[in-house]
């Protein structure tokens, strides 16, 4: 991160945008927006281009980078906020006044958890396509086909919510791959977890309706035991709302 700061500072300031020109789109132009207008860069400027093409992915690094941070980082601090754990960890404790109380209530979710561990960790079918796509690797070392998907896992991960990436599901004759199969924790309950990353897609738009159609035909429904998330072009994927919807549905 500090290095990546460190580019940063050296590179000039100024956002790049590159359009393409002329009928066959083969020609592009380069404008640079310094925050008081649009000015136009000739090819004789070309240097300072390519410094703005870098400034532009090292920003979009470095923010990509920051929301994960941020993401450890609300985790690691609800840790450090509930130091309870020790004294519940003493209650529970076989030496406590107490376990005989309530041994029966804690022994129980401690072997629902265990249960969901191994599920998640159980061999099943798996979206055999382009495994050439599987690039992004999440904070559990699986791999992923999209950035927005290892976000997804990662809050999952750092919940402790079981899951199964890309688990084969058979509706009536057809047979999908919802990008998350999720063992509610408490209930056992299975939910689905469709990323849909392409909104600004016609094709695909029309695709995402017609599967949310054939989910809602087999009693899978969105906000029951379907959850959708949808990104554009224009609306990126928010880690907070990730994590609030995580919260609504398995905490």
């Amino acid at each position: 991160m500090e290095q990546l700061e460190q580019q940063l500072k050296s590179l000039p300031n100024g956002n790049l945008i590159c359009a393409r020109n002329g009928t066959d789109g083969r020609y592009i132009k380069w404008y640079v927006d310094t925050g008081n207008g649009y000015r136009y860069l000739p090819k004789s400027e070309k240097a300072l281009a390519r410094k703005l093409a870098l400034r532009k992915l090292f920003s979009l690094q470095h923010n990509k980078l920051t929301q994960e941070y941020e993401l450890l980082s609300r985790y690691d601090s609800f840790h450090k906020v509930n130091s309870y754990s020790n004294e519940m960890n003493h209650l529970l404790s076989e030496e406590s006044p107490y376990f005989e109380l309530i041994s029966d209530y804690f022994h129980e979710p401690k072997n629902n958890f265990d249960s969901s561990e191994a599920w998640a960790n159980e061999p099943y079918s798996k979206n055999q396509s382009h495994p050439e796509h599987l690039l992004h690797k999440s904070l559990s070392g699986e791999k992923l086909r999209s950035k927005s998907e290892v976000i997804i896992a990662n809050a999952l991960y750092m919940n402790r919510i079981p899951y199964r990436y890309e688990c084969e599901l058979t509706l009536g004759d057809i047979s999908l791959h919802p990008d998350f199969t999720i063992l509610h924790p408490a209930t056992s309950e299975l939910f689905y977890w469709e990323h849909f990353g392409m909104m600004h897609n016609s094709v695909y738009r029309e695709n995402t309706f017609q599967k949310l159609k054939l989910y809602s035909e087999h009693q899978i429904y969105p906000t029951d035991r379907l959850i959708a998330t949808y990104e554009s072009e224009t609306l990126p994927l928010d880690s907070e709302k990730i994590q609030k919807i995580i919260e609504q549905y398995f905490l």
